[in-house]
C-alpha cells in the first residue's frame, strides 16, 4: 500500500485552490465570498473615515459585494477595523456613499 501525503493547502495545482484567472480576486467582508475584485466596491479609510474609492490609492482596502446586506453585516461584524488593521470610524454619509457606488456600477454595466 501506498501512502501518499495530502498536499498543502496553500498549493496552486494539487489539493489547494485551483488558480485563478482573469483578474485578481478579493473576498467581501461582508458575506465572506470571493469574486473579482471588479464585481466588488472598494473602500479605504481616509483621515480616519471609511470611503468608497474609484481609483486605487496606496493603503490597504476592503471590499464588499453591492449589496446593501453585505455593508449591513460587515458593520455589525466589526469587519472594517478588523481588515484595514486600524480604527475606522463610521459616519452616517457611508450607506448613501455606498448606494451612490452600487448605482454607478450599475449603470456602467
Amino acid at each position: 500500500m501506498t501512502m501518499v501525503a495530502p498536499a498543502a493547502y496553500g498549493c496552486r495545482h494539487a489539493g489547494g485552490r485551483p488558480p485563478v484567472s482573469g483578474g485578481p480576486v478579493r473576498t467581501c467582508i461582508g458575506c465572506r465570498q470571493r469574486r473579482a475584485a471588479t464585481d466588488l466596491i472598494r473602500l479605504q479609510v481616509d483621515d480616519g473615515y471609511l470611503h468608497v474609492v474609484d481609483r486605487p490609492v496606496p493603503g490597504r482596502s476592503a471590499y464588499l459585494c453591492p449589496s446593501q446586506a453585505c455593508l449591513e453585516r460587515a458593520v455589525q461584524r466589526r469587519a472594517f477595523a478588523r481588515t484595514l488593521r486600524q480604527d475606522v470610524r463610521l459616519d452616517d454619509g457611508l450607506p448613501v456613499e455606498f448606494r451612490e457606488a452600487v448605482k454607478a456600477r450599475e449603470a456602467v454595466r
